[in-house]
């Protein structure tokens, strides 16, 4: 399957393991450096997702995780947030130290953040295209009628007709993150785990790490661990694609395709111990995911749009005085960056009330 930035997305057809370039949009986040170099079990995951430009060749990237990733790491009387890379050589991880005031969240505090990032040469890393993304439309939600899931147009041409298949209720999911117990030393090796959707994001989830907050979230039938926050959650999909000219030309294939971003999972707590007043908690093995049209509005603020916009327009005048695409640095991008850096406030939106709630744990160890 190609996505609209002609690159493959990524097909199961007769395939077992995982691409490889699943792995690689995994970054690790750390409080220091020095935590950072040492893999101190402490601190989230992130991963990076792209955003095409009207200009230039390269999409615009950015780091995704959660918010109360930055909140756990700004709790503890930490300014930054350092994200540790795999680079072309593999043993030798590095590091980027942000501020944490540089990075982006939605006016409604909703779990999700991201940095925009030019990667250097040294970077061994893939991203997540938008055109990866799971919409609201992609879900079946009619889950108490006896409405199939349906075939829905996402792609028209001249040529051929992609249809996906409903997303809902029992498909399969992987999620790629960092295992905090044993992440990799000298690599970010990130594991990979798999589950079922359970639950659709009908109803939002109390979020008990943040004073409650209200959290739209799928539920997935899979373990979740501290040091999981800000993983990207998958999903398999299945598409048709139809050939109206030539019908014996017809494919069916398996796709991958952003759900969201794991923040926790529900913990219970069983009976005490036998001869002792100690409590403990086990896990569910159900974690909370944000849904990815969050994510897709966060990257679409006003302010993020801005810097986008301002970025193609410094893209162009290199482009007039000669100068190639691909030559725009790290330090370029990030002053470019820096002429819409105003945070912009908007009200906060009005979302609708949740009609339940429950107990959970955020998923990072800070």
């Amino acid at each position: 399957m190609h996505s609209s930035r002609g690159a493959i997305c990524y097909t199961y057809k007769d395939l077992m393991a995982l691409p490889n370039s699943l792995l690689k949009n995994i970054v690790y986040l750390y409080p220091t450096k020095f935590c950072a170099d040492q893999n101190i079990k402490i601190g989230g995951t992130g991963f990076l997702v792209g955003v095409e430009s009207a200009t230039r060749k390269k999409p615009y990237l950015y780091v995704v995780t959660n918010l109360h990733v930055l909140e756990g790491i700004k709790g503890c009387g930490g300014k930054e947030c350092v994200i540790r890379y795999n680079t072309e050589a593999t043993d030798v991880p590095d590091t980027i130290t942000t501020n944490i005031k540089d990075w982006h969240n939605l006016p409604s505090k909703d779990d999700v953040a991201v940095y925009p990032l030019e990667p250097d040469e040294s970077w061994n890393h893939d991203y997540v295209g938008e055109d990866q993304f799971v919409r609201e439309e992609y879900i079946h939600d009619q889950i108490f009628s006896e409405t199939s899931p349906m075939p829905i147009v996402i792609k028209k041409t001249a040529d051929y007709i992609e249809k996906l298949h409903q997303i809902g209720i029992g498909d399969e999911t992987v999620t790629v993150g960092r295992y905090i117990k044993h992440a990799g030393k000298n690599y970010n090796y990130p594991i990979a785990r798999h589950g079922n959707i359970a639950m659709l994001p009908f109803e939002k989830v109390i979020q008990s790490d943040r004073g409650g907050r209200e959290q739209e979230s799928f539920l997935v039938e899979t373990h979740s661990v501290g040091g999981m926050s800000g993983s990207p959650v998958f999903v398999r999909a299945w598409v048709d694609y139809q050939y109206p000219k030539d019908p014996s030309k017809n494919d069916f294939d398996e796709v991958l395709l952003l759900l969201g971003i794991d923040w926790g999972h529900f913990d219970f707590s069983p009976d005490k111990l036998e001869g002792t007043t100690k409590e403990f908690k086990l896990t569910s093995g159900m974690m909370c995911v944000v849904p990815t049209w969050q994510l897709s509005e966060l990257l679409h603020t006003k302010e993020l749009t801005m810097q986008r916009e301002e970025a193609d327009k410094d893209e162009a005048k290199r482009k007039d005085e000669g100068a190639s695409s691909d030559s725009v640095t790290r330090e370029e991008f990030e002053q470019t960056l820096k002429k819409v850096a105003r945070k912009i406030n908007p009200s906060e939106s009005d979302r609708p009330k949740p009609k339940t709630s429950a107990e959970n744990r955020s998923d990072e160890s800070t």
